[in-house]
């Protein structure tokens, strides 16, 4: 199922198509009552969702941080990059020209 999403969305037309849908059956299934907005909801229910995307929220931002902590410590710890002679580096980009064509 991931595989058909990707690839769904690589088309735009298809990923428009795809979110059209999404749409209308998240409009059907609010007016059949099956999702309650935050307005239709009582005081306590509202807390819970609010605290519930609060802990989310936290969440979403404590992973982004993470990943980008990890990032530096990656680039502090890791040796330098071998460097590439020119001549080498010509080569491999003719062969790569020439093997396409």
């Amino acid at each position: 199922m991931r595989r058909l999403r990707e690839s769904r969305r690589q088309d735009p037309e298809k990923y428009e198509e795809d979110k059209r849908k999404e749409r209308e059956r998240y409009y059907r299934r609010k007016e059949a009552g099956q999702i309650k907005t935050i307005d239709q909801m009582s005081e306590r229910e509202k807390r819970n969702q609010r605290k519930e995307w609060r802990n989310r929220s936290k969440k979403h931002y404590l992973g982004k941080k993470n990943a980008k902590e990890l990032e530096l410590k990656l680039q502090e710890n890791s040796p330098p990059a071998t460097p590439i002679p020119e001549e080498l580096m010509a080569e491999a980009l003719l062969m790569k020209y020439f093997k396409k064509g």
